[in-house]
C-alpha cells in the first residue's frame, strides 16, 4: 500500500511510504480538540481502543508553556449550595473577581441516588447505586472554571488544608444518619479530588500548583474589617459582620479569607508547634491592621 501526504504529528513532517501491513483509517475529532491538542501539543503516545463496534484513539500530549508569575491570589471555599466559591484578591486585599460553581444539580442528583439506594438496601440488604462518575464530572467542571479565572487574573490558587481539619468523634456522622441540611456539596474526598485535578491543570497553563492554608476561622471572620465572631454567620448562606455591618455570601467571604491567609502566612510565617502566637500575629488582628493601614 502506498501512503502519501500523511502528517507526523510529533514533528509536523509530511510523510510518504509504502507498507505491506497495517490499516489506514480517518481520524475524526472536534475543532476544539484539533486546536487545543493537535496544534498546540506534541503527541507522546497513543492507544487504539475497540469498544461497541467502534474504534477510539486515546493519546497523550506534551505541552510546553511559559511560566506565569502570579500577580493576584484566588481563594477557594467549599460551598453549601455551590460546589465551590472563589474570590480573587490583589496584594492590597482588594477584591478583583469572584464566582460560584453551581452545585444544586449535584446535590439533587446525590439526594435522588441516596433515596434510590435506601430502597435498594431495604429490598436486598445492600446498595449498588453509584454516582461517583457524575461527581467526578462536576469536580472537573469546577476545576476548569477555576483555572480559567486564575489564568485571566494571573492568580496563585489557595485552597484549604484538609489535613488541618479536626476529625475527632464529634465530627463523625452516626451510622445510617443522613448529612445535615448544611453539609458541604463536596465532601472531603471530592474536595481533595478537586485539589488533585488543580495540581496538574494549573501547571498545564503556566500557573503554579495550588498552595494550602489552615481554614480555621475563615468562615466567621469578616474580610472587610477582621472582626472575629461566630455570630457573624447567622446562617450557613449569609454573612453579616456585627462590627462593621459588612454583608456578603458566607462562602464568598470565606474564600476571600482563604486567599488573604496565604498573604498573612507569607508575612507572619507558619505557626510553630507548641508556641503561642502573639495577639498581633493572629490572623484576624493582622487583617484588621491591614484594613486600617
Amino acid at each position: 500500500v502506498a501512503v502519501g501526504d500523511i502528517v507526523d504529528v510529533r514533528t509536523g513532517e509530511i510523510m510518504s511510504f509504502s507498507s505491506r501491513t497495517g490499516a489506514l483509517m480517518p481520524l475524526e475529532c472536534s475543532t476544539w480538540h484539533m486546536e487545543a491538542f493537535v496544534q498546540k501539543g506534541k503527541m507522546q503516545s497513543s492507544k487504539l481502543i475497540y469498544r461497541k463496534d467502534e474504534f477510539y484513539l486515546a493519546c497523550t500530549f506534551l505541552f510546553e508553556v511559559e511560566d506565569i508569575e502570579p500577580e493576584t491570589y484566588l481563594g477557594i471555599d467549599r460551598g453549601i449550595e455551590y460546589v465551590a466559591a472563589w474570590k480573587v484578591i490583589d496584594t492590597q486585599l482588594s477584591s478583583v473577581a469572584s464566582g460560584m460553581t453551581e452545585g444544586r444539580t449535584l446535590r439533587e442528583y446525590q439526594r435522588a441516588k441516596e433515596k434510590k439506594a435506601a430502597g435498594t438496601q431495604r429490598r436486598k440488604g445492600q446498595s449498588k447505586v453509584s454516582w461517583r462518575a457524575y461527581a467526578d464530572h462536576v469536580v472537573h467542571t469546577a476545576a476548569n472554571e477555576i483555572v480559567e479565572a486564575a489564568l485571566k487574573h494571573k492568580s496563585q490558587v489557595v485552597i484549604e488544608d484538609l489535613s488541618a481539619i479536626a476529625q475527632g468523634p464529634q465530627h463523625t456522622r452516626p451510622k445510617f444518619k443522613r448529612r445535615s441540611n448544611f453539609a458541604r456539596v463536596l465532601n472531603r474526598a471530592q474536595y481533595q479530588k478537586l485539589s488533585n485535578v488543580l495540581e496538574y491543570k494549573l501547571p498545564s497553563v503556566g500557573l503554579p500548583k495550588p498552595v494550602t492554608v489552615r481554614a480555621a476561622g475563615t468562615s466567621i471572620t469578616c474580610n472587610a474589617c477582621g472582626y472575629y465572631d461566630k455570630d457573624n454567620r447567622k446562617d450557613q448562606a449569609n454573612f453579616k459582620c456585627l462590627n462593621c455591618g459588612h454583608t456578603e455570601n458566607a462562602d464568598a467571604n470565606a474564600a476571600a479569607n482563604i486567599a488573604a491567609k496565604y498573604l498573612y502566612w507569607r508575612e507572619v510565617g507558619p505557626k510553630v508547634k507548641g508556641k503561642k502566637l502573639k495577639d498581633s500575629q493572629r490572623y484576624e488582628n493582622w487583617l484588621k491592621a491591614q484594613r486600617e493601614s
